[in-house]
């Protein structure tokens, strides 16, 4: 009986970890996944040292701490590091 309950709570952990991680993914996709004003901003040692303001969406790496959109001209900007993203800024 003990063992049952034990799988029990095992199973209700499971899915409420992987219930919370798909909830999570759902509030960022809604707030990445449609053109907007977005202004980035990237550092280095505490310096700016990028800027773009951009009406798009920007996508982060999966495979790493950057991001990725497309510029004013249409070109295809990669970044990483320390970023800032403001979006809806006032134009």
């Amino acid at each position: 009986m003990k063992r049952l309950h034990f799988l029990i709570l095992i199973v209700m952990g499971i899915t409420l970890s992987s219930c919370a991680r798909s909830c999570q993914s759902l509030s960022r996709g809604i707030v990445d996944n449609h053109e907007q004003y977005v202004r980035i901003i990237q550092y280095s040692g505490g310096k700016e040292v990028g800027r773009w303001e951009i009406y798009g969406i920007v996508n982060n790496s999966t495979q790493s701490d950057g991001y990725y959109f497309y510029d004013a001209n249409g070109k295809l900007v990669e970044i990483s590091g320390d970023i800032t993203l403001q979006y809806d800024y006032n134009k």
